[in-house]
């Protein structure tokens, strides 16, 4: 399957309203489903990013409303993620296509089983440098890979900041739209950033964010954690199916 604009607006609109239902900006679903459209990994991570940005604006905007949005804390954790989203974003450059994608799945598995774990958010040491390191960890993630990141940062946000996890969840909606922004420079700088797929991936992702974003406010946390780890498993099977030649979808 070949990537259009319509499909690009079609896989963000999906991907920004699963993404920002639980504070991951989406790009755990966007980036394997562009790659589905087979476009090229790193041309994938630059529209996935631009996309989390537009996710970000509109699903933030709607917490921001509810008052969920810790903006003081937000920006004192993402100091250090948007360090880590250049770092992240100029190594996809040294890194092998086939390496990224074998990683891509291995990070869409431990989502899935991390998001499966429901006791275990809290898991953050006591010291606070430490939640500062995973920031950098988060932000690489997501420069490399073209995703949010969120499922770092809601941990840390839970556990060494001590916030409600709804308002951890708004909170990183908003932070991973800064993320993506500096991940997003970078792939500009290198030429990979395809305008006309990134227009159409900021629509759909504006107008699912918004769906997403009123869909976790309504919604059990417990059908939103597993519709994540179902969905995300989904897409690692099918990416080392592919990898080993049992598929040929990407």
């Amino acid at each position: 399957m070949l990537a259009s604009p319509l499909l690009v607006l079609a896989v963000t609109f999906v991907g920004a309203a699963l993404g920002s239902s639980i504070g991951l900006g989406g790009g755990f679903f966007i980036m394997p489903m562009l790659l589905f459209l087979n476009l090229p990994f790193r041309v994938a991570v630059a529209v996935s990013l631009a996309s989390i940005v537009a996710n970000s604006v509109a699903s933030s905007s709607v917490y921001s409303e509810k008052g969920l949005v810790d903006f003081r804390t937000g920006m004192l954790v993402e100091s250090t993620t948007v360090v880590g989203a250049l770092l992240g974003a100029h190594a996809s450059y040294v890194i092998a296509e086939p390496v990224l994608k074998d990683v891509l799945a291995i990070v869409l598995i431990a989502v899935a089983i991390r998001m499966a774990a429901p006791g275990r958010r809290s898991i953050m040491p006591a010291w606070r440098p430490a939640g500062y390191m995973g920031s950098v960890v988060a932000g690489a993630v997501s420069g490399m890979l073209g995703v949010g990141g969120g499922i770092l940062k809601v941990p840390i946000l839970v556990g060494l900041f001590k916030l409600p996890l709804r308002r951890a969840i708004a909170t990183s909606s908003y932070m991973i739209g800064i993320t993506a922004s500096a991940g997003v420079l970078v792939y500009m700088v290198h030429g990979s950033l395809d305008v006309v797929l990134a227009a159409s991936g900021i629509i759909g992702a504006s107008l699912g964010a918004r769906l997403g974003s009123r869909t976790s406010l309504r919604a059990k946390e417990k059908a939103l954690r597993l519709l994540l780890a179902a969905v995300l498993v989904i897409f690692a099977l099918v990416m080392v199916l592919e990898e080993i030649g049992l598929m040929t979808w990407i």
